[in-house]
């Protein structure tokens, strides 16, 4: 294995415009796949097989496949906390609510004959409370003592020239109302931009009235949880490794060739996650051990390429080859072992769990593999400005 790498880091240091070609034309090949899928299929459901609460979802699916759909809802308050229950505002909110039950995926909520609620045969109302309007006391059977009916106390529902909204509820003071709705398919399986339909159609039926429109998460689009808290961490590893290194150009190497694997690897996986399920969680864990696997294994080799040169006087060819063969049989060894690791989780049984293991597997296999390619290449490139004159100079006192 060390002979092997050897000859391979000589290989990638004199034919380095080769592999840096290669590298940035899969690099930019996976980028663009990624780009034109939109980004990757992000899924907000998680699904564990084999447990009971997953399996009366499957049946319900089966059985009733209406009923297993998705839910959203839709929050309305005003500025100055002003009744919804009634006027411009409730018309507002009923067009709203009866603009979205007439979608194609949306399922139309019926209301009971008569248009309003029917207290359960039977039963009656203590002494001395009031039947809301619309509902219907029987006879022959009293309430128990402290028992309240529906409807009165509490949400109730919209009531809009003499008839309940189906699926719009109003608090008990008025001030907010909530709009919910039952989709034919789970949120993640509508059309792309279904959501954004919904909720823009809301905001146009109640714009005249002033209202607030609060859609709920399930009506916002997944997207990877990626953003400026891994740009922090990023340029906090190069100030340490600046500050490690004493050099800018060695401290350069690890970060982009750590980034350049991160890239393949999750960047193959958002390309294909129309046909995996991936869950908010798997474009994270794949980042977070990709970026540090990657920086920590390119550092290895050129940590070893620059002691070999400052302390044993090898041109940087020469020490390269050296590095990738004691350093890089280490980072082979190491990033096997992570790799066994994770693909080991697909025991289990769980598909997003053994999606996550997979796809920061293939991160850390593209680690490995642009460490002991990439890097020689990187390391060609920069030729013997991978250690200053300062350095060299610091050493040769040392050594006086």
């Amino acid at each position: 294995m060390s002979v092997l790498l050897h000859r391979l880091g000589r290989f990638a240091f004199r034919r380095h415009w080769f592999f840096i070609a290669g590298w940035m034309l899969t690099l930019g090949v996976v980028v663009t796949f990624a780009v034109a899928n939109g980004g990757g299929a992000i899924s907000a459901s998680v699904t564990i097989d084999g447990t009971q609460a997953q399996e009366v979802l499957d049946d319900l699916r089966t059985e009733m496949p209406a009923a297993s759909g998705g839910q959203g809802t839709i929050v309305f308050t005003t500025e100055d906390n002003r009744p919804l229950g009634e006027g411009a505002e409730a018309e507002a909110i009923a067009r709203a609510a009866s603009g979205v039950s007439e979608l194609p995926y949306v399922i139309e909520r019926e209301v009971p004959d008569g248009g309003a609620a029917q207290v359960p045969e039977g039963m009656t109302p203590p002494d001395g409370m009031e039947v809301p309007e619309g509902m219907t006391p029987p006879e022959g059977m009293e309430l128990p003592e402290g028992m309240v009916l529906p409807g009165m106390d509490g949400p109730r529902p919209l009531v809009v020239d003499g008839a309940p909204v189906p699926g719009v509820m109003v608090s008990e003071d008025g001030s907010v109302a909530m709009l919910q709705m039952q989709f034919d398919k789970q949120v993640d399986d509508l059309p792309e931009g279904t959501v954004d339909e919904v909720v823009t159609l809301v905001e146009d039926a109640v714009e005249s009235a002033d209202l607030n429109v609060l859609p709920t998460d399930s009506l916002k689009a997944m997207h990877p949880p990626i953003g400026g808290g891994e740009a922090i961490g990023i340029g906090v590893a190069a100030v340490v490794l600046v500050m490690t290194l004493g050099s800018l150009v060695a401290a350069g190497l690890p970060l982009l060739t750590a980034v350049t694997g991160v890239g393949i690897g999750l960047g193959g996986a958002l390309a294909l996650s129309q046909h995996i399920t991936m869950t908010s969680s798997t474009p994270v864990l794949a980042l977070m051990i990709g970026l540090a696997v990657g920086i920590d294994y390119a550092l290895f080799i050129v940590n070893r390429q620059r002691r070999l040169i400052i302390t044993e006087g090898l041109d940087a060819h020469e020490a390269t080859g050296r590095a990738v063969g004691t350093a890089g049989s280490a980072v082979v060894f190491a990033g096997t072992t992570v790799i066994v690791a994770l693909v080991a989780l697909t025991v289990i049984g769980i598909d997003f769990l053994s999606t996550m293991a997979l796809v920061a597997a293939t991160t850390v296999f593209f680690a490995v593999l642009i460490a002991v390619t990439l890097l020689p290449a990187l390391l060609g490139l920069v030729g013997e400005r991978i250690v200053s004159r300062r350095a060299r100079e610091r050493e040769i006192g040392r050594a006086h």
